[in-house]
């Protein structure tokens, strides 16, 4: 819509401007025939007047949008420290904790808390006795940076026991926010382009583990334990470039063969063996996945599809989606929703944004496919769907 405005706009201002123009040539050519009567002239200055009270409403539109917007972010501020609802967390701590952001303060897609982890972690701060909620409770003092307490909190909300956290808390005391960011964020939903860990990009190792790679990198956005277990080595020391590309490439490998026990690893990852795989760490993710298929020549179909991952996508859960151009064969992940725009993480390495009519559309030329051939699943949030077979090579693109 705000695309659309912004061109009628400027259909108008150009309009105008070719007005003006004749006017001026029509009033010099009606004054030497007949001096007496503004007439024509009278009525193109009249209809410039029309055009220009109409830029002015576009102008307005555009400014009440901007307000709009800045309201809705505050709104949305508030409903993610709302989130935080516990008798253990008070109200100053809950809005620190949302605030927090991979990269700073939290803006749009970027916190180190989703708005579902933020009321996890308070259920999970709830559900402890006593005794673990006093040693939660010290850890988080002890924490030496607002970013340093949300990973613990996050933590937290990804199902990890008071002891694990504490061993966490002791791996991460102190660490500076980039050092956090790079180790414990893998992928940062507001960002764009090459997606980088540490100088090694995070990208599949080969042609079929897209689906390997995409659970891999949803798994560490959502359990920082996880990520730092694939970005340190057992005393917490950063790897190298060359340790830290093997350790990917040897997770991916890992996955791939726990979701392909009778699926040919040679044709990729299966929707049902990618699910299977999400679900058996249903308490990091917070939730549980489904797939099904998708048509993606009727628009019902589509489009309830989309609804229900942006709708997991906006809780705060990372979305498998599975495309193609004749057939399915390649996973990304989607993990934001900004505006209008679907922001992916690609396997091939890049972070991707896709308007929602593209994909709708079913062009997803942006992530290296023609079209989607298949679409995110609905509900708990959804996981991936296929309508034919699940061979995985990189986009053409690359």
């Amino acid at each position: 819509m705000k695309r659309r405005l912004s061109r009628h706009r400027q259909d108008l201002l150009d309009a105008v401007g070719e007005l003006n123009s004749a006017q001026d040539i029509v009033r010099n050519m009606w004054n030497t025939v007949w001096p007496f009567d503004g007439g024509i002239v009278d009525e193109i200055g009249r209809a410039i007047g029309a055009i220009n009270g109409a830029i002015k409403v576009f102008e307005d539109l555009r400014t009440a949008g901007e307000t709009l917007k800045r309201g809705l972010r505050d709104v949305q501020g508030k409903a993610r420290a709302g989130a935080v609802r516990s008798p253990h967390i008070d109200a100053f701590d809950a809005v620190l904790l949302a605030a927090a952001g991979i990269d700073g303060t939290a803006q749009e897609e970027n916190g180190i808390l989703t708005t579902a982890q933020l009321a996890r972690a308070a259920e999970k701060m709830e559900a402890l006795s006593d005794e673990d909620r006093a040693r939660m409770q010290r850890l988080l003092d002890d924490a030496g940076s607002e970013a340093e307490r949300a990973y613990l909190m996050k933590a937290l909300a990804a199902g990890h026991s008071v002891d694990d956290i504490s061993t966490f808390a002791s791996a991460i005391r102190g660490k500076s926010e980039s050092w956090l960011r790079e180790h414990l964020s893998l992928v940062d939903p507001g960002s764009s382009g090459t997606v980088l860990v540490n100088g090694v990009e995070l990208e599949q190792q080969n042609q079929t583990t897209c689906g390997s790679t995409s659970i891999m990198v949803a798994r560490a956005m959502n359990d920082p334990l996880y990520a730092l277990g694939l970005t340190t080595d057992e005393k917490g020391n950063p790897l190298s470039a060359a340790e830290l590309r093997e350790r990917f490439t040897d997770e991916q490998n890992r996955i791939h063969d726990s979701t392909n026990t009778l699926w040919p690893q040679s044709l990729g990852t299966s929707p049902w063996g990618l699910n299977d795989e999400m679900n058996e760490h249903a308490d990091s993710f917070g939730t549980r996945y489904e797939w099904r298929i998708v048509d993606d020549t009727d628009a019902g179909s589509v489009n309830a599809a989309l609804d229900d991952a942006v709708g997991a996508v906006d809780a705060g859960h990372t979305v498998p989606v599975l495309i193609g151009d004749s057939y399915p064969a390649h996973y990304v992940l989607l993990v934001g929703h900004e505006g209008d725009n679907l922001v992916f993480y690609n396997p091939s390495g890049e972070m991707t944004r896709v308007s929602e009519d593209d994909f709708r559309n079913g062009n997803v030329s942006a992530l290296g496919y023609g079209r989607s051939s298949a679409r995110p699943s609905r509900s708990r949030p959804a996981g991936s769907r296929s309508r034919s077979r699940t061979t995985c090579p990189p986009p053409a693109a690359r």
